[in-house]
């Protein structure tokens, strides 16, 4: 009995349908850690310990997380007025006490031996 005979279109219509499903496991070159562990959670490819930590570790720094900081009352600049006439009496109170310096004999400095 002879084997059936495959036709050259045949073994290239199987051949991409294994190059495609090759590439539906492949992660793209082109996203970033958010997206990679999205598509490790979505199942469009597998999971691989290394490259989860890695985009694990990359996502403050490719999606930081955003914060507002609202000031109401007064103004940086009124705040940094104050600031800096705080400092500048501080200044004004120290009040150096002064030390008269006396004259001390050489021989005091002596050693005996």
């Amino acid at each position: 009995m002879r084997e059936e005979e495959v036709s050259p279109y045949e073994e290239i219509v199987a051949h991409l349908e294994k190059i495609d499903a090759m590439n539906r496991n492949m992660v793209p070159s082109d996203i970033d850690g958010y997206g990679y562990l999205e598509g490790v959670l979505q199942k469009r490819w597998p999971y691989e310990p290394e490259l989860a930590r890695c985009a694990r570790d990359l996502l403050p720094y490719q999606r930081p997380k955003l914060s507002v900081q609202v000031q109401v009352g007064e103004s940086f600049a009124e705040k940094l007025e104050e600031v800096i006439q705080r400092r500048s009496n501080r200044i004004k109170q120290v009040n150096p006490k002064l030390i008269e310096a006396t004259p001390v004999e050489p021989s005091a400095f002596r050693r005996r031996i």
